[in-house]
């Protein structure tokens, strides 16, 4: 951590720029997470409904499962829990490592 806490990721390859026709493959880095419980979560902005697709959770060089995802609809202001599919919680602890976790059902960050 750099010290102000303060994450230091984002989306760094887009799907849609990279195939348009399918949505792609998004590619987001946090290279700097302080610690804390996060939630991971991916949304379908645009592709329609009853929409499935894979993803996967890697942190340095471990891949942490395909996760399979269904969409009941899509949402494009990522308001609607319908277009959401959460992935996994991960817990990064005090000394910079972190557990991937299974959803915990009891936090949900959902606002509608």
């Amino acid at each position: 951590m750099n010290g102000n806490s303060v994450c230091d990721a984002g989306l760094d390859i887009n799907g849609a720029d990279v195939d348009l026709s399918s949505g792609g493959v998004e590619h987001f880095t946090a290279t700097d997470l302080p610690q804390g419980y996060y939630v991971v979560s991916i949304n379908n902005w645009s592709c329609g409904t009853d929409i499935s697709n894979q993803a996967s959770i890697i942190i340095g060089d471990y891949l942490f499962g395909t996760y399979n995802c269904t969409y009941s609809t899509s949402d494009g202001d990522g308001t609607n829990p319908g277009a959401w599919c959460r992935l996994a919680d991960i817990q990064v602890n005090a000394d910079g490592s972190a557990n991937v976790l299974t959803p915990n059902s009891a936090y949900t960050p959902w606002h509608n």
